[in-house]
């Protein structure tokens, strides 16, 4: 388990640098769609698949 005190991680193949925080609370978001998306049956917007 990584420790809670690194806040941002870089990705070995591509270097990009991501904060843990801002991934979180996207990853949250995206479930949250999914399931507003089970719920209702639609695809609105394609909002699902424009998050940035």
């Amino acid at each position: 388990m990584k420790s809670f005190n690194i806040r941002s991680r870089a990705c070995r193949n591509c270097g990009v640098e991501r904060d843990r925080d801002h991934n979180a609370a996207r990853n949250i978001l995206q479930e949250w769609l999914r399931l507003q998306l089970l719920n209702c049956g639609t695809h609105r917007d394609g909002l699902v698949n424009r998050l940035p």
